[in-house]
């Protein structure tokens, strides 16, 4: 019988898309807080209404590994992750995540395990570096970071007459 924890496997039993827990995580991330018209909120998630539209949206730009330093295969267990918090349920204020996007199928599969609704997705965000300079803002104040996503080939500014090529 095979064994394993997430699918699909190995002949042997070995997971092909993400290795088995334990899972150790490293960072960096942004996050933007922003108020958004209540409605809009509420189209799409239950939002708390002494909020008013308040949310966060968070971009990170993950590594992780299991047991066996599989962080050093980067190309997998390297990626990005954006989404959207703040919700009510049964009254009470909880984190919510109707929208996460992911650019990494390993990520996706751990996500369906962990009950996560992942889907593909680029994401992008401005990252700082200890080796900083021109190329990259400083952790101080006055600083600009920027973050941007696209799923299923759609950008916000898609279909804009007035946005960029």
């Amino acid at each position: 019988m095979l064994k394993g924890f997430n699918y699909p496997l190995t002949p042997k039993g070995k997971p092909t898309l993400s290795p088995s827990p334990h899972w150790y995580y490293s960072a960096d991330f942004l996050n933007i807080e922003f108020q958004s018209d209540p409605a809009a909120a509420a189209a799409v998630l239950s939002p708390d209404p002494k909020a008013e539209g308040h949310g966060n949206a968070f971009f990170y730009g993950w590594q992780f590994t299991g047991a066996n330093e599989d962080y050093l295969d980067s190309a997998r267990y390297q990626y990005r992750e954006f989404f959207l918090v703040d919700a009510l349920f049964e009254g009470k204020p909880v984190a919510y995540f109707p929208y996460i996007l992911v650019d990494n199928d390993a990520a996706i599969a751990r996500g369906w395990t962990q009950g996560y609704p992942k889907r593909p997705g680029q994401v992008f965000h401005t990252r700082y570096h200890a080796a900083t300079g021109k190329a990259g803002p400083a952790l101080a104040p006055g600083s600009k970071f920027a973050g941007s996503l696209t799923a299923s080939d759609h950008s916000p500014s898609h279909g804009r007459k007035d946005s960029a090529p």
